[in-house]
């Protein structure tokens, strides 16, 4: 991990990059709390807050694997309906567990997860106050898996639903779903 130099607070260039205890960030509105820029990144007890993207995927490539637990992304995203809490992007699996994903200004809390992907245990809300667009938009297509989760659509919400499946985007693998032990509020 190193400095994001305009285009994040952290990039992440290298392989299997890890971070923990990764702290709030300030409003550095040009890029994203963390920047994922390599092959693979772990996420552990981390906190974004105030950023572009919480996380923005960039071109990590077919090998790579991201994987966030124990952490927090709130309030991220600039309110153009561009910019998520969580936007993984180009990985190969993506793992969110034990996280609490909530009030993305205006975009999805979590955008663009890969197939198969496993979402356990997850507090994925907008509460009173907030206006996400989706909870979870799974545009890319694949088999994705979300279990356990809890969702709450706030009353300012852009969109009705919390889930999205292959609404769009040029995968032609289709988009397949399970959702397991969810409770939507």
């Amino acid at each position: 991990m190193r400095r994001g130099k305009g285009r994040g607070s952290w990039a992440a260039p290298g392989r299997r990059s890890r971070t923990s205890s990764l702290g709030r960030q300030g409003p550095d509105l040009n890029g994203a709390g963390i920047r994922l820029e390599g092959a693979g990144l772990t996420v552990r007890g981390a906190t974004s807050t105030t950023t572009r993207n919480g996380i923005l995927g960039g071109r990590p490539g077919p090998g790579s694997d991201v994987v966030i637990e124990y952490s927090e992304f709130a309030r991220n995203g600039a309110g153009d309906g561009f910019s998520h809490n969580l936007y993984i992007g180009r990985a190969r699996s993506f793992t969110l567990r034990y996280s609490y994903v909530h009030h993305a200004r205006v975009g999805h809390l979590v955008k663009e997860p890969r197939p198969g992907e496993l979402h356990p245990v997850q507090r994925l809300t907008d509460e009173a106050t907030g206006n996400s667009s989706r909870a979870i938009d799974l545009s890319v297509g694949g088999l994705s898996f979300v279990i356990g989760n809890v969702f709450h659509k706030g009353p300012k919400a852009e969109n009705p639903d919390a889930i999205r499946v292959r609404a769009g985007g040029s995968d032609e693998r289709g988009g397949r779903s399970s959702t397991s032990s969810t409770t939507r509020s």
